[in-house]
């Protein structure tokens, strides 16, 4: 399937995760709200529900590495490179 994306969908502990293709315009750009179940009480919080459907999703940190005591970020050297187009084209 062209323009497509592969995703698998997590569910409740213990659910069995299905993993299947689908049209991208299907997925993207596209607004999921929590249901409302997720939401506690006063509005500011997530039940525990929310918590065991998110988990897999949201385990473990990718920390950067650190030199010095600060992130150690990678530096762009911005080389432009030779440019391929040899017409003009309209955005």
């Amino acid at each position: 399937m062209s323009n497509s994306v592969e995703y698998i969908l997590l569910g409740d502990i213990g659910a069995t995760n299905a993993r299947f293709a689908a049209p991208l315009s299907a997925i993207a750009n596209q607004e999921k709200l929590l249901p409302p179940e997720f939401i506690s009480a006063d509005g500011f919080g997530v039940t525990e529900s929310a918590l065991r459907y998110l988990a897999p999703l949201i385990v473990g940190e990718a920390y950067p590495p650190f030199k010095n005591g600060l992130p150690d970020y990678v530096r762009l050297q911005n080389v432009a490179t030779a440019k391929k187009l040899t017409r003009k084209f309209a955005v």
